[in-house]
């Protein structure tokens, strides 16, 4: 588990003292050093990691390394710029998000919160849901194959086809069961916390 972690920015340094890193998170550094991205050099006292042109957290075998942006963007002006560079609607995303000190993990449990609680408010999400069923009556397309097939031309159970809208969709599915998953992934939210509208 790793111990406390140290925080630089991004062309900074911060000395490290020698039994942080094991031999595995030296030879890690070392290929980071190779592709540009921080150095890494021996002093008398342990070791000095210098951030190049990179940011965010690495996480080795004994510290966590976190290098912070030299100019933070708000996270407001981060997400259009995003949406920019994807080309969704600014609107979408047009939303505050708060982020604990793990990162990512808590921002994709708040999405979910958020959505998870819009649904409560408005419903479920329904959608068409293409069903094959044995049916008294018409209703929806004719299977002729399978009536010809299953049924040898008897009119009294009709092989149908039909689009349903339903509530049982993939998206529910997947929110009903991802809450649990986050919850273990992320601490608790603190009081205040989260994100608005």
């Amino acid at each position: 588990m790793p111990d406390r972690p140290v925080q630089l920015g991004e062309y900074e340094s911060a000395p490290l003292e020698p039994d942080q890193l094991t031999a595995r998170d030296v030879d890690r550094l070392h290929a980071l050093q190779a592709r540009a991205c921080l150095t890494l050099t021996r002093e008398r006292t342990g070791w000095r990691l210098k951030a190049d042109a990179t940011v965010g957290v690495l996480v080795l075998d004994r510290v966590r390394v976190v290098i912070a942006p030299k100019f933070a963007i708000p996270g407001q002006q981060l997400m259009s710029r995003l949406a920019y560079a994807l080309g969704t609607p600014v609107p979408a995303t047009a939303r505050r998000w708060a982020t604990g000190p793990d990162g990512n993990a808590d921002l994709v449990a708040a999405a979910l919160l958020q959505e998870c609680e819009r649904l409560l408010r408005e419903g479920l999400r329904r959608d068409y849901v293409h069903h094959r069923r044995v049916e008294p009556v018409l209703r929806g397309r004719l299977d002729a194959a399978a009536q010809a097939a299953r049924r040898y031309g008897q009119l009294d159970q009709l092989h149908v086809r039909t689009f349903d809208r339903e509530a049982d969709i993939w998206d529910n599915r997947v929110l009903g069961r991802e809450p649990a998953a986050a919850g273990v992934r992320c601490g608790p939210v603190p009081s205040g916390a989260g994100c608005g509208p």
